[in-house]
């Protein structure tokens, strides 16, 4: 289970840094945050 979450956070880090290089500055360390949100 633990693997399975860190994979889907290395994916989301990699998928919204690539997305969110162009608006936000801080977009490679925001996407973990997000993503426990939208987990919750």
């Amino acid at each position: 289970m633990c693997i399975f979450i860190l994979g889907l956070l290395i994916m989301s880090i990699m998928f919204r840094a690539d997305n969110q290089q162009e608006t936000n500055p801080l977009g490679r360390d925001i996407p973990i945050l997000r993503w426990i949100e939208i987990t919750k």
